[in-house]
């Protein structure tokens, strides 16, 4: 019932405030005909430069403000997405080192981090991790799958991916990727939308 008040309440103001711009509009339109032609040519000059300089004007804060909001969202994307890859890292590395997260440690990552996800990241990052986690098994190729989202969060950052082809960035931490690449019959993806 509130909500239909509320709706009721503005188109009420909305009428109101559009009959009083239109009457306002017509006095001062009254008032601009009486002026002399020269009065009026520099009345319209004098109306032009306020109204560039104001819409300039918001126009630079708005820009300002969402330049601030972009830069505070990246900083916490930066953070966000560096623990995501130390963690992807730690899953395929750890194992020659001895430490690799028991998949009940991989769980607990995700439900704790998976939220900030849907706080930060892109909406390409957010659908390549939900994919991942469909997919991600012990099968060979479910090292693609992490690599899409780690080229997904580098596009999200503003990294080019131009140049960068499948197996590129897992060559990082797996090292027989390319033996793995050789010996089967993967498709050649250019990330950066080449070739």
């Amino acid at each position: 019932m509130q909500k239909y008040r509320q709706t009721i309440l503005g188109l009420i103001v909305i009428t109101i405030g559009g009959f009083s711009i239109v009457y306002l509009a017509a006095q001062l339109g009254g008032v601009f005909n009486s002026f002399s032609d020269q009065l009026k040519a520099s009345t319209i000059q004098v109306v032009g430069i306020v109204s560039v300089a104001l819409l300039t004007y918001f126009a630079n804060k708005s820009l300002e403000r969402r330049r601030a909001i972009e830069s505070s969202l990246r900083e916490e994307k930066r953070k966000m997405y560096d623990e995501y890859i130390k963690f992807y890292f730690k899953v395929f590395s750890g194992e020659k080192v001895g430490d690799r997260p028991s998949e009940a440690e991989m769980m607990k990552f995700f439900v704790e981090k998976n939220p900030t996800i849907v706080t930060y990241a892109s909406n390409s990052v957010i659908k390549e991790v939900g994919k991942m986690r469909l997919r991600l098994t012990g099968n060979p190729e479910s090292m693609f799958v992490v690599e899409n989202v780690l080229i997904e969060m580098r596009k999200d950052l503003g990294h080019s991916s131009v140049g960068l082809e499948k197996g590129d960035i897992l060559r990082l931490f797996i090292n027989d990727i390319d033996n793995y690449l050789g010996s089967r019959k993967v498709k050649k993806q250019n990330y950066g939308g080449g070739k």
